[in-house]
């Protein structure tokens, strides 16, 4: 039997703990809350009206939820009000629309206080503000999960902070969605992760990670399956978007924006190592691989107000030592015989979904539309 003290330093303990718990939970809140405060105060004082290209794209996807503001319904991609400029086609030709009928509703309420556009666009940020904050909430999580303390709090911080996912938390995107979206995925497969101190999630953990991933399909298939159904629907059977984005541009397009007269790298003859190291888009000193990685870290504006140089060369190294140290540290579990398949499947999973990214990237640059943008 247990004795009576024991009992009690047990639940003692067990009371500290869950104290603690709830003060970690708090803390992580405010954090997030001031982050979400700071996006806030930087978005509303660099309105749209100010400089409509400042940030990249930005006066053309407003297009879409200001449609639905105005309309009361999604555009469909074939109203030439929402058609891009030189390029021909509408973002309202892909299915991606769940960001436009958020920001539509949102536009909506403020409608009832206020006719000011920059208040109506900041209301369509809201979107990406609040996409930013749950990317921040759940690189949080991730980093606790895998790291514990402290080093969660630096991983997650570092996530947080990088000054382009900030940047494409300002204004109205889809990035930042996808982006917060890509941290939920993540923060499902670190269930999983090897740690020492966590076990195989077993009997009511593993059935808690089971339903959460059920109702997390369910969720997205509710949310955005209707959109790539319409899709189809309004383009033939393309549920993508693709075909139709590219047939728009052919016939609405001025030259050299067309996809037929677009100069990419493919269409000049251009190998891939090419692609890679050219000046001919970017000019000199401005390669796809330097541009690409200095946007992933941070340039602002239309993609020309760059960062100090310095900042560049301390994030290069950070990236770099945690990839030594990656390596470094897979090296020493196999010599030690103690890398499990648990820790080979989490590490081929992410390296997997890093992949797919990178080989997107390149070959919508080398194909579709050169775009050395480190936020792709």
């Amino acid at each position: 039997m247990e004795s009576e003290q024991t009992l009690i330093t047990r639940m003692s303990g067990q009371a500290d703990t869950a104290n603690g718990s709830r003060r970690h939970g708090r803390m992580l809140l405010l954090i997030v809350a001031i982050y979400c405060v700071a996006l806030c105060y930087l978005s509303y004082h660099r309105p749209l009206s100010a400089d409509p290209d400042y940030f990249p794209d930005e006066k053309w996807r407003i297009q879409l939820p200001l449609f639905v503001y105005e309309h009361g319904y999604l555009p469909t991609g074939y109203e030439e009000e929402v058609r891009i400029g030189l390029w021909g086609f509408s973002y309202a030709n892909y299915p991606l629309l769940l960001t436009t009928v958020v920001g539509g509703f949102l536009m909506k309420i403020a409608g009832v206080f206020t006719q000011n556009p920059d208040i109506l666009v900041f209301a369509a940020r809201l979107v990406s503000i609040g996409a930013a904050t749950v990317f921040a909430w759940f690189a949080m999580r991730i980093g606790e999960r895998v790291f514990g303390d402290p080093y969660g709090w630096m991983f997650g911080a570092f996530a947080a902070l990088l000054p382009q996912v900030m940047f494409c938390g300002l204004y109205f995107n889809n990035d930042i969605v996808a982006l917060a979206g890509s941290a939920m995925i993540v923060y499902g497969a670190v269930w999983f992760h090897p740690d020492r101190e966590r076990k195989l999630p077993q009997g009511s953990e593993l059935r808690r990670c089971i339903r959460l991933t059920v109702l997390a399909i369910i969720l997205v298939l509710v949310c955005i399956g209707p959109l790539f159904i319409r899709c189809a629907m309004l383009n033939h059977g393309d549920f993508l978007g693709l075909r139709t984005v590219e047939e728009f541009g052919n016939r609405y397009g001025a030259e050299g924006f067309s996809p037929e007269t677009r100069q990419t790298p493919k269409a000049l003859g251009m190998s891939l190592p090419e692609m890679l190291t050219t000046n001919h888009y970017l000019g000199q000193g401005n390669n796809w691989l330097e541009f690409t990685f200095k946007s992933f870290v941070g340039v602002f504006g239309p993609m020309s107000v760059f960062l100090p140089t310095v900042v560049y060369m301390v994030y290069a190294a950070i990236i770099g030592l945690g990839l030594v140290g990656f390596v470094a540290d897979v090296v020493k579990t196999v010599r030690k015989r103690e890398y499990r398949f648990r820790r080979g499947l989490f590490d081929t999973v992410l390296a997997f979904t890093a992949l797919i990214v990178l080989v997107l990237a390149l070959q919508y640059s080398y194909a579709t539309d050169y775009q050395a943008q480190g936020r792709y």
